[in-house]
């Protein structure tokens, strides 16, 4: 259902790029094209960490020789592999993982910390990000060390790694109930604080 709202056809393989920051767009959108013409039935979703940047991102989106579209406005129609789409409502990404085949987490290609990797993990994603994730310093460690997530260090190897990623289906599955794995490990901690704190 979540891929229909989008416009995604079944058979294909769908990348969503997370929370995105300025300066990420710009490098996913080209790893993006570098792509498209080995792996036709791949479809790019970008949303932005605040979506009222979505007119900005839709010309670098038009730059790269694409046609931005918005979620909003999808109407259920294919999305053409010559259109991104990009999410312009609130509150709804999490959600919209469960439609994804691979997932970057944005604001780690630039030194913003990232964000929550585990969104992602709930869903069983292949899980990438960039050197960046201070702000996530432990899930994401704990997500590599499981090889449930991988860090790219540049553009160049986030191309590469997808590259790789979209030709292993079972590869990307094992990373997905990997990182489902570490998210189930690590959950309780409320209550294993509230033990600590009550005495």
């Amino acid at each position: 259902d979540l891929r229909r709202k989008i416009g995604f056809a079944a058979g294909g393989k769908l990348l969503i790029a997370g929370s995105t920051n300025p300066g990420e767009e710009e490098k996913i959108l080209r790893s993006y094209k570098g792509l498209i013409m080995e792996f036709p039935g791949l479809r790019l979703l970008i949303a932005p960490r605040h979506v009222d940047r979505c007119s900005v991102i839709a010309g670098a989106v038009k730059e790269c020789g694409f046609v931005p579209r918005l979620v909003s406005e999808s109407g259920g129609r294919p999305l053409g592999k010559d259109q991104i789409a990009l999410l312009d409502e609130m509150g709804v990404l999490a959600k919209l993982y469960a439609a994804a085949d691979i997932v970057f987490i944005g604001g780690s290609l630039i030194n913003k910390g990232g964000q929550n990797p585990l969104e992602a993990a709930y869903y069983s994603k292949a899980i990438l990000f960039g050197p960046y994730m201070h702000n996530f310093e432990g899930i994401a460690a704990n997500l590599i060390s499981a090889k449930a997530a991988i860090q790219v260090k540049d553009e160049a190897t986030l191309k590469a790694t997808l590259r790789a990623l979209l030709k292993d289906d079972l590869e990307r599955r094992r990373m997905g109930e990997a990182a489902r794995r570490v998210l189930e490990s690590n959950s309780g901690a409320a209550k294993k604080d509230l033990a600590l704190i009550r005495p």
